[in-house]
């Protein structure tokens, strides 16, 4: 595979299947690796949390705990709860699961910066 084929795969992982309002299905790389890596599921983590905002903040927080891990086998499971929505900030927490096993859990926060002090 050339470097551009090994960069657009990577890419494409971000490329979450959505299967609910707020649940997404990702894929791991063609190339099965020996487990799940905890950069993956991070990354795709974010990208189920950035699709279901209401209004473009951009993100000020990440925090990812790594509970188990997955099979590469398998798809993963995002499940995204909206824990907060208001005007200039937003919360989520997605839960990263495997035929219902918990592997990662991560809360993600967005803000739209405004005026600071005078």
């Amino acid at each position: 595979m050339s470097r551009s084929a090994d960069f657009d795969e990577l890419l494409g992982i971000l490329d979450l299947g959505r299967v609910g309002e707020d649940t997404f299905i990702g894929r791991h790389p063609s190339r099965n690796p020996v487990r799940t890596f905890g950069g993956q599921m991070m990354a795709q983590a974010f990208v189920a949390a950035s699709r279901t905002l209401n209004s473009d903040v951009p993100p000020s927080a990440l925090s990812v705990h790594f509970i188990s891990g997955g099979d590469p086998g398998r798809d993963l499971e995002f499940s995204v709860v909206r824990l907060r929505d208001e005007r200039r900030f937003a919360n989520r927490r997605v839960d990263v699961t495997q035929d219902g096993q918990l592997l990662t859990t991560a809360l993600v926060s967005y803000l739209a910066g405004g005026r600071g002090l005078e």
